[in-house]
């Protein structure tokens, strides 16, 4: 019956639109009084065509107009604007074991590496007036090619603005995608895809730790700079969370491309020796077996430390780095052979700040690593 019914509306339309050379399916789409009658026409009569050998896509693929096309949610209360909104709470992310992504940057970011979103809510502005709203939406098409495909919806501003964005200025989207869950035994987060970035493989494992970090702003650019200058992990000791959505707007969503580990002091020594095994296993280096030996540093403000650019950093190392307002902890200190580096400055502080102490110690590690592949100036 349902067949029936598509050939004759197929039929009738034929006849109005027999010279015009748009296909008609494409014809179907710019209708926006018919585009639903058939999208629900095609979804139940299974219609499909091919895009290519061994392909079989939907008619519909998401465009610009069909998301423009779908109701407005404007209502608070919808139970899509209100799961978004408590993953605003760690307790309901950890839950669900969701992420949360807000701008269209961070969103086409994680749809490029592979992870396939929960939930996407958006404005029209989001999708007209952005510089990148052509690109997100090209990419959506792929990610999600049905469009009656319910994890993209379109919300009105005022309830991105009140209930789902928590920045001054939205761009306009926000996103949840599944957590990127590290595991230790196999050195890669436990998903289908690979989103680490193994560039560096000669190179000796370098970890970072984070003592009890309490800035989210300092958590991200860690992260950040950890990435950009090949480290190939971060462990976080307790302190704050680093899925949150602060920590992951401030790390430009690398989240999702180094490993990021949250554990405690109970577990933290264990967890540090697999990462680096791990590291070992999976590297095709000749050092890999050395990474199972790793030297632990711990930036203080020491004055008897020894100074960070003496350290060699060429070797396996874990970096550890104190919080803003109480330095490493004792903690920090008990991990077994660990030793203590400064940076010395020309001036008197009493100390740097956490972020900015990591990009320091990661650069001259950074810099240290590139020797071997340098051709030295005479």
């Amino acid at each position: 019956m349902v067949y029936l019914l598509v050939v004759v509306v197929l039929g009738c339309l034929m006849l109005f639109n027999f010279a015009q050379t748009m296909p008609l399916h494409q014809q179907l789409l710019r209708s926006s009084r018919s585009a639903r009658l058939f999208r629900v026409a095609f979804a139940l009569a299974g219609v499909r065509e091919s895009s290519g050998v061994g392909s079989n896509r939907a008619y519909f693929r998401i465009t610009k107009e069909s998301l423009l096309d779908k109701q407005v949610l404007v209502s608070d209360t919808n139970e899509k604007v209100k799961l978004l909104k408590s993953l605003q709470s760690k307790k309901k992310r950890d839950a669900l074991s969701l992420i949360v992504l807000e701008g269209h940057r961070q969103v086409i970011d994680a749809l490029e590496s592979g992870l396939v979103p929960s939930h996407v809510l958006m404005t029209h502005k989001a999708l007209e007036a952005a510089p990148l709203s052509s690109q997100l939406v090209s990419i959506l098409s792929k990610t999600c090619s049905n469009p009656l495909d319910t994890c993209v919806e379109c919300v009105s501003e005022d309830v991105m603005s009140k209930m789902l964005s928590e920045v001054e200025h939205s761009q306009g989207i926000v996103a949840a995608f599944p957590r990127p869950v590290f595991a230790t035994t196999s050195f890669r987060p436990s998903s289908s895809q690979d989103h680490i970035d193994h560039s560096d493989e000669q190179a000796a494992a370098l970890v970072v730790l984070l003592d009890r970090p309490a800035d989210p702003g300092n958590v991200g650019t860690i992260i950040r700079t950890a990435f950009g200058f090949g480290a190939h992990a971060v462990v976080a000791v307790e302190g704050c969370d680093v899925m949150s959505p602060k920590v992951i707007r401030s790390a430009m969503g690398l989240v999702l491309r180094l490993p990021v580990l949250e554990t405690t002091w109970k577990t933290a020594a264990n967890d540090v020796s697999a990462i680096f095994s791990a590291i070992a296993s999976s590297s095709s280096s000749s050092s890999s077996s050395s990474s199972l030996h790793y030297q632990i540093v711990v930036a203080d403000a020491d004055e008897d430390a020894q100074v960070y650019d003496d350290v060699d950093f060429s070797l396996p190392s874990l970096i550890v780095i104190g919080s803003e307002a109480h330095g490493v902890s004792q903690d920090a200190l008990s991990l077994r052979g660990a030793k203590k580096i400064r940076i010395p400055m020309l001036r008197k502080l009493e100390s740097l700040n956490a972020a900015t102490a990591a990009s320091i110690i990661l650069a001259e590690a950074a810099r240290q690593r590139r020797l071997p592949r340098t051709k030295v100036k005479e």
